[in-house]
């Protein structure tokens, strides 16, 4: 004889569907207001970050914008709780020239600084920064499609953070004629940033269009989650070659804290 079965009562069912929807408005708000994750796609922050990191963004690190909503809604006003990132912070902020593009870079420039690259040397308020050579990185070059071993130097900033930063073009000659190596002075306006990435010649950033609102402000990069580099043999705009990606681990920087 087989067991009966017994449909669940309504208070059980009213108890599953409030538990299921707490955690479904819980990962929503964490989503919205504290935490999201973020998915290098260039290699302008090499060496600190990589093509392929993932990275959790500290949401709340400096208030909230409308930049930092899911598709930009307008649900807050201005900037709400605003706190300015600190000299050499990672950040996430929305692309001035493209709203549909998020930049990660680091904060350089804050208000009122005078921010100038001279033959590659950063000189913040007239203080050059100081510099310390560190070993080679191996760099594959998308503009000429080759691997090549290139300078690494730690770069001093003045408050003592110290970061280590790439130059692909390093020689005496394009230092004094690359344009990402001389700038004219840029003069940050209040209620604004100044962002560059840390690989200095490949690295569309502040040098090209200026500082930026910290209204764009979306958050602070934390740690890296998880790391994957790839291969792909297929074509990007078919789908029905999209199973030749091959993703592999890089166990090594799951978890760290990107300085």
């Amino acid at each position: 004889m087989s067991e009966p079965l017994f449909k669940p009562s309504e208070k059980s069912m009213y108890r599953s569907t409030k538990i299921l929807l707490t955690i479904v408005a819980v990962m929503i708000g964490l989503r919205l207001f504290l935490y999201q994750h973020f998915l290098i796609p260039s290699g302008s922050m090499i060496p600190t970050l990589l093509i392929g990191d993932m990275i959790i963004v500290d949401k709340s690190a400096y208030g909230y914008s409308k930049y930092g909503m899911p598709f930009h809604l307008d649900l807050v006003k201005g900037r709400k709780w605003p706190v300015m990132p600190k000299r050499g912070d990672i950040i996430v902020f929305n692309n001035p020239q493209n709203d549909k593009i998020d930049f990660v870079k680091r904060c350089i420039g804050l208000p009122g600084d005078r921010i100038k690259f001279d033959k590659g040397v950063l000189s913040i308020n007239g203080v050059k920064c100081a510099y310390q050579p560190a070993p080679d990185y191996r760099f594959f070059d998308d503009e000429d499609k080759t691997v090549k071993m290139v300078h690494q130097y730690e770069e001093t900033l003045d408050n003592g953070l110290k970061h280590i930063i790439l130059m692909v073009k390093d020689t005496d000659q394009e230092r004094q004629t690359d344009p990402a190596h001389n700038t004219y002075e840029i003069v940050v306006p209040e209620d604004h940033f100044l962002p560059i990435g840390d690989n200095r010649n490949r690295s569309w950033d502040g040098r090209c269009f200026g500082p930026v609102h910290t209204d764009r402000l979306i958050g602070k990069g934390r740690y890296i989650l998880m790391s994957f580099t790839f291969e792909f043999s297929g074509e990007a705009k078919n789908p029905l070659t999209w199973w030749k990606l091959r993703l592999f681990p890089r166990f090594s920087r799951f978890g760290i804290t990107p300085v």
